[in-house]
């Protein structure tokens, strides 16, 4: 029973994965519709689930304020998340919030294009 909503919760399945061994979080992608990724520093341990998501086709959000990990992502898989149907939303987080309208003014004065969240994978 959760503590909070009274619910029983036994039935959730707990998924557990490390990326240091991907197949457990390609078997993660697979399981659900969406994973949130709060767990960084993002340039060690973030690509290995951005990568398994948009192949899988698995929406990827994350908390990351590390501009360049955002955009190496966005410029590695942006095409597979398009073919895919993945949406990965980075710099979700607090912290990004003090440089992403600096961020949007430089994207925008070199590509023509404002992103939504500095960088994304998939547009809205």
């Amino acid at each position: 029973m959760c503590p909070i909503s009274g619910k029983d919760l036994s039935g959730i399945q707990i998924i557990i994965a490390d990326v240091k061994q991907e197949h457990t979080i390609a078997d993660m992608a697979k399981c659900c519709k969406i994973v949130v990724n709060c767990v960084g520093p993002y340039t060690l341990f973030g690509e290995p689930v951005v990568r398994a998501c948009v192949n899988q086709g698995t929406h990827h959000l994350d908390i990351s304020a590390e501009a360049l990990f955002n955009c190496q992502m966005y410029k590695k898989y942006n095409q597979t998340a398009k073919e895919n149907g993945a949406l990965v939303v980075g710099a979700c987080g607090y912290a990004i919030h003090k440089i992403e309208s600096h961020n949007k003014c430089h994207f925008k004065k070199s590509t023509g294009n404002v992103f939504t969240n500095y960088c994304e994978i998939n547009q809205l």
